[in-house]
């Protein structure tokens, strides 16, 4: 029995295509945001900086423990949309945790 499993991930979505005996199976679903424990995130949602860092080409130094409130989910399930300091930034998940 040969199996071959395949995984494509685009934007929010993860496509798996499974060969098994020459039979494929077409898998899709929506990929999730979350912060980077693992806590699923939504529009709405506040979320907490875990490492201090400066912006480039701004002078905005985001400092760890900074509290963005009212996040939105952008099309990249890595990514999020918030507002610090009356500026729009888009922000990695991987540096906030859900509040």
């Amino acid at each position: 029995m040969l199996t071959t499993i395949i995984h494509i991930n685009l934007f929010s979505f993860q496509i798996s295509i499974i060969n098994e005996e020459n039979s494929f199976l077409f898998k899709m679903k929506k990929m999730e945001t979350t912060d980077m424990n693992g806590n699923v995130l939504e529009n709405g949602d506040s979320v907490i900086f875990t490492k201090s860092m400066k912006v480039k080409g701004t002078q905005i130094h985001l400092k760890k423990g900074t509290k963005v409130k009212n996040i939105r989910l952008t099309d990249d399930p890595m990514e999020i949309d918030g507002k610090v300091d009356g500026t729009h930034l888009v922000l990695k998940t991987a540096f906030v945790k859900k509040k």
